[in-house]
């Protein structure tokens, strides 16, 4: 057994991938029983990984339509859910991340949608023309055999190759292709495919300006800089990555660039038309559940509020990183936010005597609310955590992937 399956299997990764996994993960039967006996937990998963034992569960599909219609498809959170953290939490730091290149910006730590975005705006400033291209149906239409190859490339742990295989070969096709959204793996095979064709750019066409989120990429340079290299990306992606284009279109950087939500330009970056419209839809539904709470005289609960919290703070941090004064403004974003604040902090008594700790209320004790997920944007939405997305705020898929 090699030196990487080892540490997937100790022990105290497992724990760390336990307590990953269960981050955020609704309360069920099955999360509750796993979170009391943590200890027998770790011990069968141990057991069943070094046994060979472990093959994935059958998925479990629902359906999405925010932004637009997806399937999801899910694993048990006993044992899959945990083994994929306890594999991704070695084979992440310790193999694939040193072989990406530093302008892939998805689903990785100290990366993500705004950065992304930052990057593209300096690119967009000292360019003249880009290249923008978007995968039809990424996820859908990966090889397995294409992905396989690649994933070998930089691990050779025979036994960690079988169980990431398996997860692979486990969303069954007749073509041999696809990989199912909603897995932990999936953002990690996607990124190892897509890192084929960031090696290519960089590498052997020597793309200096080139940024890449998920299957969306951009190359910068001049008009006919860009023509070479829109011929030589295709050739690539069409023939060595077996996938096609749902577009492939150059055009002026004084004309805008629409990427990840937001419309950067030479002296200005705005939010996306759509982007927009969403918040917009999102911030006036929270209100009017707060007016009609108002006239009804009712009080909202502070789990209802947490929640609506999370929402105002993601729109406020999206905000922020473009001009929007005035839409922030007319649509009275930050007063929203701020006056849930104030809600909450009344409900949990903060600053008021026999108060102690800050942030503690009558839900302090379950990990449920002291972990809530917002499924939106896939982040923590305690009160503490949207103080800090104020001046660094967290991506939100839902708001900028439109």
């Amino acid at each position: 057994m090699g030196n990487v399956y080892q540490r997937i299997c100790d022990p105290e990764n497992i724990r760390r991938a336990l307590l990953n996994a269960a981050r955020g993960a609704k309360r069920t039967e099955d999360v509750s029983a796993r979170m009391d006996d943590p200890d027998g937990t770790i011990a069968g998963i141990r057991e069943m990984l070094l046994d060979r034992a472990y093959r994935p569960a059958p998925y479990r599909m629902r359906v999405i339509t925010e932004p637009k219609r997806r399937e999801i498809h899910i694993l048990p959170f006993y044992p899959d859910r945990i083994v994929q953290h306890a594999v991704v939490d070695v084979l992440g730091p310790l193999v694939w991340e040193p072989r990406f290149i530093s302008d892939s910006y998805a689903c990785r730590v100290g990366k993500g949608t705004h950065r992304a975005v930052h990057r593209a705006s300096v690119f967009v400033r000292n360019s003249s023309h880009y290249l923008k291209c978007d995968i039809r149906g990424f996820y859908h239409s990966i090889d397995h055999n294409v992905l396989k190859e690649a994933i070998q490339r930089g691990l050779k742990d025979a036994d960690a190759l079988r169980i990431l295989f398996d997860w692979i070969d486990s969303f069954e096709t007749d073509t041999g292709v696809g990989c199912p959204i909603g897995n932990l793996t999936s953002q990690w095979f996607g990124n190892i495919y897509m890192d084929l064709l960031d090696h290519h750019v960089k590498e052997r066409m020597r793309v200096k300006k080139y940024v890449r989120y998920c299957d969306d990429f951009i190359a910068f340079g001049c008009r006919d800089e860009m023509r070479a290299v829109s011929d030589g990306i295709a050739d690539f992606v069409e023939g060595e990555m077996r996938l096609s284009f749902s577009k492939r279109e150059i055009a002026r950087t004084r004309d805008g660039l629409d990427f990840c939500g937001y419309r950067s330009f030479p002296r200005k970056l705005l939010l996306r038309r759509s982007t927009a419209r969403r918040i917009a839809r999102r911030m006036r539904g929270i209100r009017r559940v707060v007016e009609r709470s108002d006239a009804d005289g009712i009080q909202l609960g502070p789990n209802r509020i947490l929640s609506m919290m999370g929402s105002a703070s993601s729109a406020v941090g999206v905000c922020r990183w473009a001009q929007t004064y005035n839409f922030r403004k007319s649509e009275g974003i930050d007063d929203l936010y701020g006056e849930l604040r104030r809600r909450h902090k009344e409900i949990l008594g903060v600053g008021h005597p026999g108060h102690h700790g800050g942030g503690e209320g009558e839900d302090a004790g379950d990990p449920e609310q002291a972990h809530r997920h917002h499924e939106d944007g896939g982040q923590d939405i305690e009160p503490r955590q949207c103080r800090r997305r104020e001046g660094s705020v967290q991506d939100d898929p839902v708001l900028l992937r439109g």
